[in-house]
């Protein structure tokens, strides 16, 4: 297994649009933070989540297509039917795109995330440290979801395109649980 994921490293770590998702996020995350931290008043901030929604879908998008293109490259290259035929099992192939998947999407949500709360970190400081920290894994499960499921329906499906539609419906289905940590951000707990 050690030696598929090494495999798939590579191959990840070769492909180009693995490393503009991985920039474009940092830069996503800076704007997305700039746009949501407003100076209200001298050293006030204040957080608006307003531009959560145009600034996280883009590398939410690039994360899934680069999942779809480098899994499903597998496929077109016949890679995955000499890893068949080598001798590896089909549980092991995808434990291997699971696990890089996670790697994935946990880089690329990283990527995003520090930026973003080194901007917003003054405007949510009133906040308890708890929802703080609940909305930050939030996000990142935001971004593993979509590498998970762009991966595994990339290796099942067989068609990039296909693997590609289902998991935009996805990432219209949990666009609702964002909305609601975003607004659950702007209302302090006591």
């Amino acid at each position: 297994m050690k030696n598929l994921i090494r495999a798939m490293l590579q191959r990840f770590g070769g492909s180009r649009l693995f490393w503009i998702t991985a920039g474009i996020s940092a830069l996503s995350g800076f704007l997305t933070g700039f746009v949501c931290c407003h100076e209200q008043f001298a050293d006030t901030y204040r957080f608006s989540g307003s531009g959560m929604m145009f600034g996280l879908p883009f590398p939410l998008f690039l994360l899934l297509c680069t999942a779809v293109t480098v899994v499903g490259a597998e496929h077109s290259d016949g890679a995955l039917r000499l890893k068949v035929i080598a001798g590896c099992s089909r549980l092991h192939i995808a434990g291997a795109v699971l696990v890089l998947a996670c790697l994935t999407g946990l880089a690329s949500g990283l990527l995003f995330l520090v930026p973003f709360w080194m901007l917003i970190g003054k405007a949510v400081n009133h906040l308890p440290l708890a929802s703080r920290l609940s909305a930050a894994a939030a996000l990142l499960a935001l971004f593993l979801a979509v590498s998970i499921s762009g991966s595994l329906l990339a290796l099942l499906l067989r068609k990039p395109a296909a693997a590609a539609c289902s998991v935009i419906g996805l990432i219209a289905v949990l666009a609702l649980p964002a909305g609601a940590i975003d607004a659950s951000m702007l209302i302090p707990q006591y």
